[in-house]
């Protein structure tokens, strides 16, 4: 009979200890998944500190097709099969507003690249309009 106490009080203290690690376990990747999540999202003033370090701006003109918004002030465009992230301004929101997603798409925008950085562009959008097939 006492046997049989000490294995009961064995396995209850094994199940404790798997739910503790279960639970540390679900913490710690939850907080990874926090954490990723959240260096998705732009810094603010990030803009603002890296404008010293930004190249000077080039204008460019191109042809793609819309993908949609990423967030409320960026949109999406794929040309020449890879996508291409683009801010806009308050001016142009009636514009994106009207275009659906698949859209081909005519775009003018600036391009600058991050000083330093080879990786880095910033571009802004300044006109965009449904292309003529």
């Amino acid at each position: 009979m006492n046997h049989t106490k000490a294995r009961e009080r064995l396995l209850t203290g094994f199940r404790a200890c798997a739910l503790l690690m279960a639970a540390v376990l679900l913490f710690v990747i939850g907080g990874q998944a926090v954490s990723a999540n959240s260096l998705a999202f732009a810094v603010p003033g990030y803009h603002k500190s890296a404008v010293k370090g930004l190249t000077e701006a080039v204008q460019k003109e191109a042809v793609g097709i819309y993908e949609g918004q990423a967030d409320p002030h960026t949109v999406e465009i794929t040309v020449y099969g890879e996508p291409v992230d683009l801010q806009f301004s308050e001016a142009l929101e009636a514009h994106v507003e009207k275009l659906e997603e698949g859209t081909k798409v005519a775009f003018v925008y600036t391009e600058q690249q991050v000083k330093g950085d080879s990786i880095v562009r910033f571009r802004r959008l300044l006109s965009i309009k449904e292309a003529e097939e």
